[in-house]
Protein backbone atom coordinates (compact mmCIF):
# COMPACT_ATOMS: atom_id res chain seq x y z
CA UNK A 1 0.00 0.00 0.00
CA UNK A 2 1.32 3.58 -0.38
CA UNK A 3 0.81 4.68 2.82
CA UNK A 4 3.38 2.49 4.28
CA UNK A 5 6.50 4.07 4.20
CA UNK A 6 9.82 1.80 3.70
CA UNK A 7 12.57 3.25 6.24
CA UNK A 8 15.21 1.89 7.22
CA UNK A 9 15.34 -1.28 8.73
CA UNK A 10 17.12 -2.73 11.72
CA UNK A 11 17.92 -6.67 12.95
CA UNK A 12 18.04 -6.74 16.72
CA UNK A 13 18.44 -9.18 19.87
CA UNK A 14 16.04 -8.04 22.93
CA UNK A 15 16.48 -10.23 26.42
CA UNK A 16 13.79 -12.55 25.77
CA UNK A 17 12.75 -11.85 22.18
CA UNK A 18 14.20 -11.99 18.88
CA UNK A 19 12.96 -9.73 16.25
CA UNK A 20 12.90 -9.62 12.66
CA UNK A 21 11.79 -7.34 10.22
CA UNK A 22 13.41 -8.50 6.83
CA UNK A 23 11.31 -9.27 3.59
CA UNK A 24 11.79 -13.07 2.59
CA UNK A 25 13.59 -14.08 -0.39
CA UNK A 26 13.53 -17.63 -1.78
CA UNK A 27 16.74 -19.57 -0.77
CA UNK A 28 19.39 -19.93 -4.08
CA UNK A 29 20.83 -23.38 -2.56
CA UNK A 30 22.97 -24.94 -0.11
CA UNK A 31 25.91 -22.74 -1.87
CA UNK A 32 24.95 -19.43 -1.04
CA UNK A 33 27.08 -17.38 1.28
CA UNK A 34 25.40 -16.18 4.34
CA UNK A 35 26.00 -13.18 6.58
CA UNK A 36 23.67 -14.29 9.52
CA UNK A 37 22.34 -17.52 10.76
CA UNK A 38 20.00 -17.33 14.11
CA UNK A 39 19.87 -21.23 14.89
CA UNK A 40 17.73 -22.82 18.06
CA UNK A 41 14.75 -20.11 17.96
CA UNK A 42 10.96 -21.01 18.36
CA UNK A 43 9.20 -19.31 15.21
CA UNK A 44 6.35 -17.43 14.60
CA UNK A 45 5.85 -16.19 11.53
CA UNK A 46 2.62 -14.30 12.05
CA UNK A 47 -0.05 -16.55 10.00
CA UNK A 48 -1.29 -17.24 12.64
CA UNK A 49 0.45 -21.26 12.73
CA UNK A 50 1.72 -22.59 16.16
CA UNK A 51 5.47 -21.89 16.74
CA UNK A 52 7.95 -24.86 15.22
CA UNK A 53 11.69 -24.36 16.27
CA UNK A 54 13.86 -23.45 13.24
CA UNK A 55 16.73 -21.74 12.20
CA UNK A 56 16.85 -18.50 9.95
CA UNK A 57 19.75 -17.54 7.59
CA UNK A 58 20.23 -14.00 6.61
CA UNK A 59 22.12 -13.04 3.28
CA UNK A 60 22.46 -9.22 2.81
CA UNK A 61 18.93 -7.59 4.20
CA UNK A 62 17.11 -10.73 2.83
CA UNK A 63 15.39 -13.96 5.14
CA UNK A 64 17.00 -16.86 2.52
CA UNK A 65 15.79 -19.86 4.54
CA UNK A 66 14.02 -20.74 8.07
CA UNK A 67 14.27 -24.64 8.51
CA UNK A 68 17.71 -26.43 9.43
CA UNK A 69 21.12 -24.99 9.29
CA UNK A 70 22.88 -27.95 8.79
CA UNK A 71 25.91 -27.99 6.82
CA UNK A 72 25.22 -24.35 6.09
CA UNK A 73 27.86 -21.73 7.10
CA UNK A 74 27.90 -18.20 7.77
CA UNK A 75 30.01 -15.12 8.97
CA UNK A 76 28.12 -14.66 11.98
CA UNK A 77 26.04 -17.27 13.74
CA UNK A 78 23.86 -16.29 16.73
CA UNK A 79 22.10 -19.23 19.64
CA UNK A 80 18.89 -18.44 20.83
CA UNK A 81 18.07 -21.15 22.49
CA UNK A 82 14.83 -20.43 24.54
CA UNK A 83 13.83 -17.74 22.25
CA UNK A 84 11.07 -16.48 20.22
CA UNK A 85 11.26 -14.98 16.43
CA UNK A 86 8.43 -13.55 15.34
CA UNK A 87 8.15 -10.94 12.70
CA UNK A 88 8.35 -6.99 14.44
CA UNK A 89 5.46 -5.83 15.78
CA UNK A 90 2.95 -3.13 14.66
CA UNK A 91 1.70 -0.24 17.55
CA UNK A 92 -1.70 1.13 16.06
CA UNK A 93 -1.40 4.11 18.39
CA UNK A 94 2.49 5.71 19.49
CA UNK A 95 2.44 9.65 19.33
CA UNK A 96 5.53 9.58 17.68
CA UNK A 97 5.43 12.30 14.89
CA UNK A 98 7.01 14.84 17.01
CA UNK A 99 9.81 12.59 18.55
CA UNK A 100 10.64 11.64 14.94
CA UNK A 101 10.26 14.90 12.77
CA UNK A 102 12.64 16.32 15.76
CA UNK A 103 16.40 15.59 13.74
CA UNK A 104 17.62 15.58 17.61
CA UNK A 105 15.30 12.43 18.52
CA UNK A 106 14.87 11.14 14.69
CA UNK A 107 15.79 7.45 15.12
CA UNK A 108 13.09 5.71 16.57
CA UNK A 109 15.19 3.28 19.34
CA UNK A 110 12.64 3.13 21.86
CA UNK A 111 10.15 1.29 19.58
CA UNK A 112 12.32 -0.70 17.87
CA UNK A 113 13.80 -2.11 21.34
CA UNK A 114 10.06 -3.60 22.15
CA UNK A 115 10.25 -5.14 19.34
CA UNK A 116 7.83 -2.95 17.17
CA UNK A 117 8.85 -2.51 13.30
CA UNK A 118 5.73 -0.24 12.40
CA UNK A 119 4.29 2.65 14.17
CA UNK A 120 1.32 4.32 13.52
CA UNK A 121 0.98 8.04 13.88
CA UNK A 122 -1.02 11.20 14.13
CA UNK A 123 -3.61 9.55 16.25
CA UNK A 124 -6.47 11.34 18.56
CA UNK A 125 -7.13 13.86 16.28
CA UNK A 126 -3.94 15.56 16.36
CA UNK A 127 -1.13 15.32 13.52
CA UNK A 128 1.20 16.88 11.32
CA UNK A 129 -0.57 19.28 8.91
CA UNK A 130 1.63 18.81 6.05
CA UNK A 131 1.62 14.62 5.68
CA UNK A 132 3.73 14.36 2.35
CA UNK A 133 6.18 16.89 3.83
CA UNK A 134 6.53 14.73 7.47
CA UNK A 135 6.96 11.26 5.55
CA UNK A 136 8.96 12.67 3.16
CA UNK A 137 11.69 13.73 5.76
CA UNK A 138 10.87 10.79 8.11
CA UNK A 139 12.27 8.75 4.83
CA UNK A 140 15.27 10.73 3.90
CA UNK A 141 16.53 10.72 7.39
CA UNK A 142 16.01 7.15 7.80
CA UNK A 143 13.89 7.01 11.51
CA UNK A 144 14.52 3.19 12.39
CA UNK A 145 11.18 1.65 11.64
CA UNK A 146 8.17 1.64 8.86
CA UNK A 147 5.71 4.75 9.51
CA UNK A 148 2.24 5.42 9.16
CA UNK A 149 0.31 8.56 9.31
CA UNK A 150 -3.39 9.99 10.37
CA UNK A 151 -4.30 13.34 9.63
CA UNK A 152 -6.22 14.79 12.42
CA UNK A 153 -9.40 15.96 12.72
CA UNK A 154 -9.02 18.18 15.03
CA UNK A 155 -5.73 19.46 13.71
CA UNK A 156 -7.96 20.18 10.21
CA UNK A 157 -10.12 21.78 12.38
CA UNK A 158 -8.09 24.03 14.40
CA UNK A 159 -6.69 25.17 11.30
CA UNK A 160 -9.58 26.29 9.48
CA UNK A 161 -11.69 27.31 12.68
CA UNK A 162 -9.64 27.43 15.40
CA UNK A 163 -10.77 26.38 18.62
CA UNK A 164 -14.27 27.30 17.93
CA UNK A 165 -17.47 26.17 19.52
CA UNK A 166 -19.42 26.52 16.65
CA UNK A 167 -20.57 24.53 13.07
CA UNK A 168 -18.98 25.25 10.67
CA UNK A 169 -20.01 27.30 7.51
CA UNK A 170 -20.28 25.78 4.24
CA UNK A 171 -16.92 27.47 3.43
CA UNK A 172 -15.37 26.22 6.20
CA UNK A 173 -16.62 22.93 5.61
CA UNK A 174 -15.51 22.54 1.81
CA UNK A 175 -11.72 24.00 3.57
CA UNK A 176 -11.44 20.68 5.83
CA UNK A 177 -12.72 18.52 3.28
CA UNK A 178 -9.58 19.86 1.29
CA UNK A 179 -7.27 19.47 3.48
CA UNK A 180 -8.34 15.80 4.51
CA UNK A 181 -8.34 15.19 0.29
CA UNK A 182 -4.87 16.62 0.66
CA UNK A 183 -3.47 14.27 3.13
CA UNK A 184 -4.91 11.02 1.90
CA UNK A 185 -3.49 12.05 -1.66
CA UNK A 186 0.21 12.70 0.03
CA UNK A 187 0.15 9.30 1.66
CA UNK A 188 -2.17 9.34 5.28
CA UNK A 189 -3.60 6.15 6.27
CA UNK A 190 -6.57 7.50 7.32
CA UNK A 191 -8.23 10.52 9.53
CA UNK A 192 -8.33 10.35 13.05
CA UNK A 193 -9.97 12.14 15.73
CA UNK A 194 -10.00 13.12 19.26
CA UNK A 195 -14.01 13.64 19.91
CA UNK A 196 -13.06 13.89 23.44
CA UNK A 197 -10.27 16.43 23.20
CA UNK A 198 -10.69 20.11 22.23
CA UNK A 199 -11.40 21.19 19.16
CA UNK A 200 -12.61 17.75 18.01
CA UNK A 201 -15.20 17.74 21.12
CA UNK A 202 -17.19 20.76 18.82
CA UNK A 203 -17.70 18.85 16.18
CA UNK A 204 -20.82 17.12 15.65
CA UNK A 205 -21.23 13.50 14.31
CA UNK A 206 -22.22 14.55 10.93
CA UNK A 207 -19.49 16.87 10.94
CA UNK A 208 -17.06 13.95 11.25
CA UNK A 209 -18.66 11.86 8.72
CA UNK A 210 -18.72 13.95 5.99
CA UNK A 211 -14.62 14.40 6.48
CA UNK A 212 -14.82 10.87 7.21
CA UNK A 213 -16.08 9.97 3.91
CA UNK A 214 -13.14 11.63 2.05
CA UNK A 215 -10.81 9.08 3.62
CA UNK A 216 -13.49 6.71 2.35
CA UNK A 217 -12.74 7.86 -1.04
CA UNK A 218 -9.11 6.83 -0.69
CA UNK A 219 -9.35 3.34 1.09
CA UNK A 220 -8.40 5.07 3.99
CA UNK A 221 -9.83 4.05 7.92
CA UNK A 222 -10.94 5.97 10.43
CA UNK A 223 -9.21 5.57 14.30
CA UNK A 224 -10.47 7.31 16.65
CA UNK A 225 -10.44 8.47 20.63
CA UNK A 226 -14.00 8.22 21.66
CA UNK A 227 -15.94 11.32 22.61
CA UNK A 228 -16.88 9.58 26.08
CA UNK A 229 -14.63 6.77 27.61
CA UNK A 230 -16.77 7.40 30.74
CA UNK A 231 -19.32 9.85 32.22
CA UNK A 232 -18.58 13.09 30.73
CA UNK A 233 -20.88 13.64 28.08
CA UNK A 234 -22.81 10.90 25.91
CA UNK A 235 -21.15 8.37 27.97
CA UNK A 236 -19.54 5.09 26.73
CA UNK A 237 -21.69 3.39 25.11
CA UNK A 238 -22.98 6.05 23.20
CA UNK A 239 -19.84 7.14 21.83
CA UNK A 240 -19.20 3.41 20.45
CA UNK A 241 -22.68 3.94 19.11
CA UNK A 242 -21.60 6.99 17.84
CA UNK A 243 -18.56 5.50 16.52
CA UNK A 244 -19.80 2.44 14.59
CA UNK A 245 -22.89 4.78 13.14
CA UNK A 246 -20.05 6.92 11.29
CA UNK A 247 -18.40 3.92 9.96
CA UNK A 248 -21.56 2.63 8.66
CA UNK A 249 -22.38 5.86 6.63
CA UNK A 250 -19.31 6.61 5.96
CA UNK A 251 -18.52 3.27 4.51
CA UNK A 252 -15.19 2.43 5.96
CA UNK A 253 -13.22 0.53 8.48
CA UNK A 254 -13.15 1.97 12.32
CA UNK A 255 -11.04 1.30 15.18
CA UNK A 256 -11.16 2.72 18.62
CA UNK A 257 -8.67 3.82 20.37
CA UNK A 258 -7.30 2.16 23.60
CA UNK A 259 -10.80 1.25 24.27
CA UNK A 260 -11.57 1.43 28.28
CA UNK A 261 -14.20 2.28 30.59
CA UNK A 262 -13.15 4.75 32.48
CA UNK A 263 -14.62 5.42 35.87
CA UNK A 264 -16.69 4.21 38.65
CA UNK A 265 -19.64 5.17 36.89
CA UNK A 266 -19.18 3.56 33.86
CA UNK A 267 -17.76 0.15 35.81
CA UNK A 268 -19.42 -2.73 34.31
CA UNK A 269 -20.12 -1.84 30.83
CA UNK A 270 -17.37 -3.02 29.22
CA UNK A 271 -19.35 -6.43 28.19
CA UNK A 272 -22.29 -4.27 27.04
CA UNK A 273 -19.49 -2.36 24.70
CA UNK A 274 -18.35 -5.62 23.67
CA UNK A 275 -21.91 -7.27 22.77
CA UNK A 276 -22.15 -3.66 20.71
CA UNK A 277 -19.27 -4.11 18.35
CA UNK A 278 -19.87 -7.81 17.83
CA UNK A 279 -23.36 -6.94 16.73
CA UNK A 280 -22.12 -4.59 14.78
CA UNK A 281 -19.42 -6.87 13.19
CA UNK A 282 -22.21 -9.31 12.09
CA UNK A 283 -24.26 -7.15 10.09
CA UNK A 284 -21.34 -6.05 8.42
CA UNK A 285 -19.82 -3.05 10.03
CA UNK A 286 -16.09 -3.27 10.04
CA UNK A 287 -14.93 -1.98 13.36
CA UNK A 288 -12.47 -3.10 16.01
CA UNK A 289 -11.01 -1.96 18.93
CA UNK A 290 -7.32 -1.49 20.77
CA UNK A 291 -6.85 -2.01 24.41
CA UNK A 292 -3.53 -1.44 26.21
CA UNK A 293 -2.48 -4.04 28.77
CA UNK A 294 -2.30 -2.08 32.20
CA UNK A 295 -4.97 -0.11 34.33
CA UNK A 296 -3.92 3.38 33.74
CA UNK A 297 -4.45 6.18 31.43
CA UNK A 298 -2.47 8.84 30.40
CA UNK A 299 -3.71 12.24 29.03
CA UNK A 300 -3.01 15.97 30.57
CA UNK A 301 -4.27 17.03 33.33
CA UNK A 302 -6.28 19.58 31.58
CA UNK A 303 -8.10 17.44 29.20
CA UNK A 304 -8.72 15.16 32.63
CA UNK A 305 -9.86 17.55 34.68
CA UNK A 306 -11.22 20.97 32.42
CA UNK A 307 -14.26 21.31 31.10
CA UNK A 308 -14.24 21.83 27.27
CA UNK A 309 -15.92 25.09 27.36
CA UNK A 310 -13.57 26.55 29.21
CA UNK A 311 -11.13 25.64 26.26
CA UNK A 312 -13.48 27.35 23.26
CA UNK A 313 -11.96 30.04 21.74
CA UNK A 314 -8.94 29.51 23.10
CA UNK A 315 -9.28 31.33 26.19
CA UNK A 316 -8.53 28.45 28.82
CA UNK A 317 -5.97 30.96 30.71
CA UNK A 318 -8.47 34.07 30.52
CA UNK A 319 -11.43 31.46 31.50
CA UNK A 320 -9.04 30.02 34.70
CA UNK A 321 -8.22 33.84 35.94
CA UNK A 322 -12.07 35.18 35.64
CA UNK A 323 -13.31 35.45 39.20
CA UNK A 324 -17.04 35.15 38.01
CA UNK A 325 -16.32 31.75 36.98
CA UNK A 326 -14.69 30.09 39.56
CA UNK A 327 -17.77 28.38 41.35
CA UNK A 328 -18.86 26.78 38.10
CA UNK A 329 -15.27 26.02 37.49
CA UNK A 330 -14.44 24.14 40.97
CA UNK A 331 -17.64 22.20 40.60
CA UNK A 332 -17.18 21.02 37.21
CA UNK A 333 -13.27 20.22 37.83
CA UNK A 334 -14.43 18.27 41.17
CA UNK A 335 -16.45 16.10 39.65
CA UNK A 336 -14.16 15.10 36.62
CA UNK A 337 -11.69 14.63 39.45
CA UNK A 338 -13.84 12.14 41.54
CA UNK A 339 -14.37 10.66 37.54
CA UNK A 340 -11.00 9.79 37.49
CA UNK A 341 -10.71 7.95 40.50
CA UNK A 342 -9.95 11.20 43.17
CA UNK A 343 -6.35 13.30 43.72
CA UNK A 344 -4.51 10.28 44.57
CA UNK A 345 -4.55 8.26 40.93
CA UNK A 346 -3.74 11.59 39.18
CA UNK A 347 0.41 10.77 39.16
CA UNK A 348 2.30 13.48 37.08
CA UNK A 349 4.76 12.15 34.90
CA UNK A 350 5.74 15.08 32.81
CA UNK A 351 5.43 18.89 33.28
CA UNK A 352 7.50 21.85 32.64
CA UNK A 353 7.83 21.99 35.95
CA UNK A 354 10.04 19.19 37.34
CA UNK A 355 9.65 19.81 40.79
CA UNK A 356 6.25 18.12 40.27
CA UNK A 357 7.02 15.25 38.68
CA UNK A 358 6.47 11.72 40.29
CA UNK A 359 3.84 13.31 42.47
CA UNK A 360 0.54 12.49 42.65
CA UNK A 361 -2.33 15.56 42.55
CA UNK A 362 -2.86 15.11 46.30
CA UNK A 363 0.45 15.62 47.01
CA UNK A 364 0.77 18.37 45.03
CA UNK A 365 -2.33 20.05 46.53
CA UNK A 366 -1.19 19.53 50.35
CA UNK A 367 2.32 21.16 49.42
CA UNK A 368 0.47 23.75 48.36
CA UNK A 369 -2.44 23.76 50.68
CA UNK A 370 -5.09 24.36 48.02
CA UNK A 371 -7.84 21.84 46.80
CA UNK A 372 -6.65 18.98 44.76
CA UNK A 373 -9.76 20.86 42.35
CA UNK A 374 -8.98 24.41 42.88
CA UNK A 375 -8.44 25.66 38.91
CA UNK A 376 -5.58 27.67 39.99
CA UNK A 377 -2.77 25.11 41.40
Amino acid sequence: MKQFLNLKLNLMLAVTILLLSLPFAPAQGPAQPLDLIIRGGSVIDGSGSPAIRADIGISGDRIVFVGSSAGRKAKRAIDITGLVVTPGFIDPHTHTAGDLSDPKRSRNDAYLMQGVSTVATGNDGDSPTAIGGTLAKWNERGIGTNAVLFIGQGTVRREVMGMADAKPTPEQMDRMKGLVETAMNEGAIGISTGLYYAPGSFSSTEEVIELTRITAQHGGIYDTHIRDEGSYSIGLLGSVRETIRIGQEAHLPVMISHIKALGADVWGQSTDVIATIDNARKVGINVTASQYPYTASGTSVTAALVPRWAEAGGALLKNLSDPSLRPRLTNEIRQNLLRRGGAESILMTASPNPSIVGKTLATIARERKVSPWSPYI
